[in-house]
C-alpha cells in the first residue's frame, strides 16, 4: 500500500482543520440565533403580561386572552426550537469530534480525558433558555385562569 505524500497529507490536515472550525461555526451560530429567539419571545411576552396585568377586570374576557395564549403558544415554540438547536449543535459537535479523533489523535485523548465526568448534552445556557419558558408559560396559564 502506497503512503500519502506530504503534499497530499498537508492537504488533508488542512482540509480537516478547515472542517474541524467550520463545525465549531456552526454551533456557535446555531446558539446565537436560538438565544436571539428565545430573548425575542421573553420579551414579548414580558411585555405581554405587564399589558395584561393593567387591563384585567374581574368580568372581563376579551381579545388580552387570546393574546396570552399566542404568547404562551409561541414560548412552547421555543421551547421546542431549544430543543432542536441542541439536537443540531450535538451532530456538529460530534463531526468535530470524529475529525479531531482521525486527524489529531493526541489532541482527542486529551479532549476525552477532559470531559469525563461531564454529561455534555444539557450545558447551562439552554437549561437556562428551557427553564425561563416554563415559568413563564406556568406563569401566563396562571394568570390567564385566576381572572
Amino acid at each position: 500500500m502506497r503512503k500519502p505524500t506530504t503534499a497530499k497529507k498537508s492537504h488533508n490536515d488542512e482540509f480537516a482543520k478547515i472542517y474541524y472550525e467550520h463545525q465549531y461555526v456552526r454551533m456557535a451560530a446555531l446558539e446565537d440565533q436560538s438565544f436571539q429567539f428565545s430573548n425575542l419571545v421573553v420579551v414579548l411576552t414580558t411585555a405581554t403580561f405587564a399589558f395584561v396585568s393593567t387591563q384585567i377586570k374581574p368580568t372581563s374576557f376579551g381579545s388580552w386572552h387570546l393574546l396570552l395564549g399566542v404568547f404562551l403558544a409561541i414560548n412552547l415554540v421555543a421551547i421546542l426550537y431549544i430543543l432542536r438547536v441542541n439536537d443540531s449543535i450535538s451532530v456538529h459537535q460530534r463531526r468535530a469530534k470524529k475529525i479531531l479523533e482521525l486527524f489529531a489523535p493526541e489532541e482527542f485523548a486529551v479532549d476525552k480525558e477532559l470531559r469525563q465526568g461531564f454529561s455534555g448534552r444539557w450545558q447551562a445556557r439552554p437549561m437556562l433558555q428551557l427553564s425561563i419558558h416554563l415559568v413563564l408559560i406556568v406563569a401566563g396559564v396562571f394568570i390567564f385562569f385566576s381572572v
